[in-house]
């Protein structure tokens, strides 16, 4: 009896939910990263420390080939013990440039890191916006299109425009 009487009640709630308006958007995210003033001076500093630990790479790099092809020239005329000496100093270079490159470049490394710690406050004004124009404008769910999960979807419902507007309104470069 608890169970009918539950179901009664619960049943128009669901019909009622199930009826009403449903208002869809999307965006496009690789837009913002392209158009979002922010996003791009975020970017471009990233980049920048990307190309510096890449230099440093490459310099480190530039130095063990260096030293084995001294050592390649070299290796005759050494001693045993200068011998092993030497390619004890490259083995700890190569092993120095490895964990310098996996510190950096690996999964969770120092770039990834650095890249989350830059773009988390760009997430966060996303978000706000985001709800601001759902709230504004009714929307009761606003998709990414560039996650590749959505098929089709019209045109018209594309709110990038609104968000690029609301996101690029209070930086110093806003369009």
């Amino acid at each position: 009896m608890k169970k009918i009487l539950l179901a009664t009640l619960i049943t128009p709630l669901i019909l009622t939910a199930a009826f009403a308006e449903v208002k869809i958007g999307f965006i496009d995210s690789n837009r913002l990263e392209n158009e979002y003033n922010e996003y791009k001076s975020v970017k471009s500093e990233f980049d920048r420390l990307i190309s510096a630990w890449q230099d440093s790479a490459e310099a480190m790099e530039e130095e063990i080939t260096s030293l084995q092809q001294e050592y390649q020239t070299q290796r005759y005329m050494l001693s045993e013990e200068k011998k092993q000496e030497t390619e004890r100093i490259i083995q700890d270079k190569l092993n120095a440039y490895q964990n310098f490159r996996l510190s950096v470049f690996g999964t969770g490394g120092l770039a990834e890191q650095k890249y989350s710690e830059m773009t988390a406050p760009l997430l966060e004004n996303i978000q706000k916006a985001l709800e601001e124009i759902a709230e504004e404008y009714g929307y009761t769910l606003i998709l990414d299109r560039s996650s590749g999960a959505i098929g089709y979807i019209d045109e018209s419902l594309d709110v990038t425009d609104i968000l690029l507007e609301k996101l690029n309104k209070g930086t110093k470069s806003g369009k």
